[in-house]
């Protein structure tokens, strides 16, 4: 119980992120983006925000925890390092839901724990698609990751060592299995159409 309450705590005390005026709606690049990467129907569902930052010329992937964006990561169009930029605050992830929306997402049953926001995307045909922008499970993300009832670790194909590591870590707060993908989730149609 008090451990509950130290992690909602946490969890409240997040502040939002103010998102930049420049920041605008998808652009026909952004939809591409997304389209090529199993995406665009999460979009257009409306259980992830996408923006385009035109001064760093990235599509931007804003996080939300329930009403308040706290953060967002903007993929690199254009090449340029780092692929991610990250602004705001990085202890919580990118949840995409299954079900409602970015801003009132009801959970579901099952996490998927994946590596980036595209593939958060493409999961969440299945369950809620929670990316980590990366193979390092932040101490911080733990208390999201315990309001599933499963969680499956779906990292890239060559991250299976990472699987494992996450899974023994994973398993101590919630059930977890590892899938093994011979493909990166994103360039799945779990929607299959």
């Amino acid at each position: 119980e008090e451990v509950q309450r130290f992690f909602s705590e946490q969890e409240a005390t997040e502040k939002p992120f103010q998102i930049p005026d420049h920041w605008v709606e998808a652009t026909s690049t952004t939809l591409r983006y997304l389209h090529q990467n199993n995406a665009l129907r999460a979009y257009r569902q409306g259980t992830v925000d996408v923006r385009y930052d035109p001064k760093t010329d990235r599509h931007v992937f804003c996080t939300w925890n329930y009403r308040n964006c706290i953060g967002a990561w903007g993929r690199s169009i254009t090449g340029i390092q780092p692929k991610w930029l990250f602004f705001g605050t990085e202890n919580f992830p990118l949840v995409v839901p299954k079900r409602g929306s970015f801003r009132n997402p009801e959970n579901a049953e099952i996490g998927y724990l994946v590596e980036d926001a595209a593939s958060a995307c493409s999961v969440s045909a299945l369950g809620d698609g929670i990316s980590l922008n990366g193979t390092y499970l932040p101490h911080s993300y733990i208390p999201v990751l315990r309001r599933y009832e499963k969680i499956i670790i779906m990292l890239d194909p060559d991250a299976q060592d990472k699987s494992l590591e996450m899974q023994a870590r994973v398993q101590f707060y919630t059930p977890c299995i590892v899938k093994w993908m011979a493909r990166e989730p994103k360039e799945i149609n779990f929607y299959g159409d």
